[in-house]
C-alpha cells in the first residue's frame, strides 16, 4: 500500500490572516505589480492563492498583463536569449 503525502492544508483563520496582510499592503502590492513583479511572486510573498489575487486585482481595478506583456518582461529587448532549434 502506498502512502500519500499530506497536503499542506491551512485553517480558515490562517488563510484570513495572510489575506488581511496582503490587503493591508494593497498599495505596495499594486505598485510592485505595475513595477514588474509577477503575480506569482506576490502570491508567494504573501502566501495567497493566485485565483484569489486575480479576483482582488479585478475588484481593485488592476489591469492584469497580457501574455505578450508577460513575455516581454521575461525576455526584455536586447537579451541574448535565442529560440531553441529543433534538430531536424
Amino acid at each position: 500500500m502506498t502512502e500519500t503525502m499530506p497536503r499542506n492544508v491551512r485553517s480558515d483563520a490562517e488563510i484570513a490572516e495572510v489575506r488581511a496582510e496582503l490587503m493591508k499592503n494593497k498599495d505596495a502590492v499594486i505598485t510592485a505589480y505595475y513595477g514588474g513583479t509577477t503575480k506569482t511572486a506576490i502570491c508567494r510573498t504573501y502566501k495567497v492563492d493566485d485565483k484569489w489575487l486575480a479576483r482582488q486585482f479585478a475588484v481593485w481595478g488592476v489591469r492584469e498583463r497580457s501574455r505578450s506583456e508577460i513575455g516581454k518582461l521575461a525576455n526584455p529587448k536586447g537579451s541574448k536569449r535565442r529560440a531553441s532549434r529543433s534538430p531536424l
